[in-house]
């Protein structure tokens, strides 16, 4: 009954520490909207939608920068639409009150996969907030895909097929970089892969009943055309804090078709890993495998990862880092594992800091990097309770 009194006290003390941080968060906005914001890319992309005006730099419409501005799927601004609507001020706090309180409710799903008595959830508060304060302030599409992701998680647990779907196609509208957990979770669980098939075919579709097809073809079209100049732009410049990136700093520089083949061959090692913890293990830390695996693909490989981006990773770290020091009692990996995660968030600004300001792409990808050989060695030494209690 004590532990049950604990984990209500600690459960009502992180609600209140995400409702402290919204509240920071739509202050903040209110004052400095304009200073550090993308959602003005997602509002004119809903407006020029309605117009019919392109959604897209390609190179029929040189009016910005290619691979820069609205990178998403045109779903994604009908998506926005509600929020575009509004007075820009009250869109900007509601999008994040949205946005926040979705990944806090899936954050409390997926930590609801470990031992509840154990109470990761507050715990993965803690750890949480901090990587989200960035995308929070520029209200950035990373938190509530992930949040979806989460959602994803625990609906394949519950066997929740064509919830899952739904989630991981909206997900995919946020971000095409869902497509990542997208194929993964349709590659290892059978009875997703119907529930997803139609859901994408909806989500294809539905753009033509809000415009005319020639329009909307041509904004898949341009589209297309403006994923490979956003590709090109991550795998070309330096500052992105990816896998490859890394590696520059041991000069070591690669053809960004040779970075393309080793996102393939570590997206086939990834796909194994799932499915040997499908394998291995019950649903419950299956689930919470594949949804590792998927998110630290992301942080490493994406060409496009920022330092913002890192929000994607925060629930996987977390939950380990939860996972070890309450249910596992391993002083030593909880020690390792907080190093990781204070590389992530702090390494490369110490760096910066040290460097005469001058950031290198270093701390974060290869804390990411020692964080997944770690997820790797544990999967396929069939790490014995990870997780033994299924949601309910």
């Amino acid at each position: 009954m004590k532990v049950n009194l604990a984990a209500f006290v600690l459960n009502k003390q992180s609600w209140s520490l995400w409702f402290i941080f919204i509240v920071i968060i739509s202050v903040y906005v209110t004052l400095l909207h304009n200073t550090r914001s993308v959602t003005h890319h997602y509002r004119d992309a809903s407006i020029s939608w309605e117009k019919g005006q392109a959604l897209y730099v390609t190179d029929n419409n040189e009016h910005g920068v290619k691979g820069r501005g609205f990178l998403y799927l045109p779903q994604a601004a009908l998506l926005f639409t509600p929020f575009a609507k509004l007075p820009v001020s009250i869109g900007e706090i509601l999008w994040r009150i949205f946005s926040l309180g979705l990944f806090a409710i899936g954050l409390a799903q997926l930590a609801r996969l470990g031992h509840p008595e154990k109470n990761y959830f507050s715990l993965m508060t803690i750890l949480s907030i901090p990587l989200a304060v960035s995308s929070a302030r520029n209200g950035q599409m990373n938190i509530i895909m992930t949040a979806f992701f989460m959602f994803a998680a625990t609906s394949l647990v519950a066997e929740k097929w064509w919830h899952t779907g739904f989630y991981l196609t909206l997900s995919l509208v946020l971000k095409p970089i869902a497509i990542v957990y997208l194929l993964l979770v349709g590659a290892l669980y059978k009875p997703v892969r119907k529930p997803l098939f139609v859901c994408l075919i909806i989500m294809l579709l539905f753009p033509f009943l809000t415009q005319k097809p020639d329009y909307v073809l041509q904004q898949y079209k341009d589209c297309m055309q403006m994923f490979v100049y956003a590709s090109n732009v991550g795998s070309t410049h330096t500052s992105y804090p990816h896998f490859f990136n890394m590696l520059l700093q041991f000069n070591i520089q690669l053809d960004p078709m040779v970075q393309n083949i080793i996102r393939a061959l570590f997206a086939l090692a990834t796909c194994y890993l799932g499915f040997i913890a499908k394998k291995r293990f019950d649903p419950a830390t299956a689930s919470v495998w594949i949804f590792i695996l998927a998110t630290g693909y992301l942080a490493l490989f994406n060409p496009r990862t920022e330092y913002n981006s890192y929000i994607i990773l925060a629930p996987a770290l977390g939950y380990v880092i939860a996972h070890s020091i309450f249910s596992e009692a391993n002083k030593i990996k909880s020690i390792i594992l907080m190093m990781i995660y204070m590389g992530i968030l702090f390494g490369d600004d110490l760096i910066q800091l040290m460097n005469h300001h001058h950031r290198i792409t270093l701390i974060a990808p290869l804390a990411t990097t020692i964080f997944l050989l770690m997820i790797t060695h544990q999967i396929i030494g069939r790490a014995k309770h990870y997780v033994s209690t299924p949601p309910g």
